[in-house]
């Protein structure tokens, strides 16, 4: 079974683990130079970033699940019309025109598609 457009958003534009398991605190504050790793501002930065991250990957969440209902929306749209084209098909009023209209209005639906699930990358990859 292929994977649904969930799990492939999820997996590629959400982290696998929380900050703390990627970079602890102790390793944070040695990124920083000796003369300030002492400093309490270094902990609250940790902490702020912390937290960014956490609103960062709710806001990426939430986008997830609105291109999830899109595409269901998009789908159910590519059905409706490749039903209608069939039924018009059949009854011989003008199908061929239709049929490539129609593949052309597909065709231009799912590049319109790619383009908006690319577009908050850059957001995402501030995560990062």
């Amino acid at each position: 079974m292929s994977p649904s457009e969930n799990s492939i958003l999820t997996n590629f534009l959400l982290p696998p683990a929380p900050l703390p398991a990627i970079i602890s605190l102790r390793q944070f504050t040695e990124l920083f130079p000796r003369a300030y790793q002492s400093n309490p501002h270094v902990k609250v930065l940790y902490q702020e970033l912390q937290h960014q991250r956490v609103i960062d990957i709710d806001d990426v969440k939430r986008g997830i699940a609105t291109e999830v209902k899109r595409g269901e929306k998009q789908r159910r749209q590519i059905s409706r019309t490749r039903r209608k084209l069939n039924q018009e098909h059949v009854a011989g009023i003008g199908g061929q025109e239709a049929l490539i209209e129609a593949e052309v209005r597909i065709s231009l639906q799912q590049v319109i598609f790619q383009r908006l699930l690319f577009l908050p990358l850059t957001r995402v990859i501030a995560i990062w």
